[in-house]
């Protein structure tokens, strides 16, 4: 995984990569220590991913990255965006900058392969994005990704951003029960579209508050998986993130332009699911995991992830309902 994150973000253009080894033993790091372009670091002595996770990001930004545009994807996450394999990242760079924007709202759009649970494991010998090449297309099963308001007190420590993107394949196979939702919410998924204003001000705020009374589903036993990222972003120092990327500390001016994160959570099967489990790094210390593997055994395991919502990945074009509108942010300013 660490391998093809490198390659693949290397082709970005003049990247320096910054990794945190928490104490691997896979090999992982001695392969890093010998790339000239990666940098490693360690944690101290009682210093945790687990427990420390937000300090590191903030100390490594705040000294190498302050006022710069950063990258930060976990290693299971490449990001994409509109015309990505003709336009360059120094484009995208260029043209956020023009837009007066400080960040980049991203999806996080899981990829997955034919069959259940237990066949979601990588072959190390070919590319992931080769291997994991199926997503759920929200144009064939409206609601399959639900775009809510961010719960108001939340916002009160991590204003950024003030919207959020739900839903996806696990939340469809593993709690599809538990999701149901009403004549009402399905027609608004239906008629509203995916991505609307990312950052809304004025009447747009009232209309967000609204839209979250309607669409949010109270009867949920497990909370929404938060699907929203902002792996780009130029950092201010002093800014912080809640847990992952999901969120940060200070106001960033969002760019109209949204963008992916080909995400791939579920790569070791059954086996790397009770891992994550263990670590109790995630969310609630893993716990919608946890309800992930105590349906291990149920008719939702054995269910093949693909569906009548799947569609296959090929190039940024398949996900340009992701994309927001179209915009020329050169030509606009």
């Amino acid at each position: 995984m660490v391998k093809d994150l490198v390659s693949y973000y290397r082709a970005f253009g003049n990247v320096s990569f910054l990794f945190v080894d928490d104490r691997s033993d896979d090999g992982s790091t001695e392969w890093l220590l010998s790339q000239p372009d990666v940098t490693v670091f360690r944690p101290v002595v009682g210093s945790s991913y687990a427990k420390d996770k937000r300090k590191w990001r903030s100390e490594l930004l705040d000294h190498f990255a302050s006022g710069k545009w950063a990258l930060v994807p976990d290693a299971d996450e490449r990001l994409i965006y509109r015309d990505f394999e003709t336009r360059p990242f120094t484009a995208l760079l260029s043209d956020l900058d023009a837009e007066g924007a400080e960040a980049v709202f991203c999806t996080m759009v899981d990829l997955y392969r034919d069959g259940p649970l237990s066949a979601q494991v990588i072959d190390s010998d070919s590319p992931i994005s080769q291997q994991f090449r199926f997503f759920d297309d929200p144009r064939k099963a409206p609601g399959t990704y639900r775009f809510l308001a961010a719960p108001s007190r939340f916002l009160r420590n991590w204003p950024t951003p003030p919207m959020m993107i739900t839903g996806g394949p696990r939340d469809r196979l593993f709690f599809g029960g538990s999701r149901a939702q009403s004549k009402l919410q399905s027609f608004l998924w239906s008629n509203i579209p995916l991505l609307r204003s990312v950052q809304p001000t004025g009447i747009g705020r009232v209309r967000k508050a609204i839209f979250r009374r309607l669409l949010k589903n109270r009867k949920n036993r497990v909370p929404d998986l938060n699907l929203t990222k902002l792996p780009l972003l130029k950092w201010k120092r002093g800014s912080a993130f809640y847990g992952g990327a999901h969120a940060v500390s200070r106001h960033y001016q969002l760019s109209k332009e949204t963008a992916v994160l080909l995400h791939y959570p579920i790569t070791k099967g059954t086996q790397g699911v009770q891992y994550v489990v263990d670590r109790r790094q995630h969310a609630e210390q893993s716990g919608y995991y946890r309800e992930i593997l105590d349906k291990s055994g149920s008719d939702s395991a054995e269910a093949s992830f693909r569906c009548g919502a799947t569609s296959e990945f090929k190039s940024s074009a398949d996900l340009e309902m992701f994309f927001g509108a179209k915009r020329n942010l050169r030509k606009s300013m």
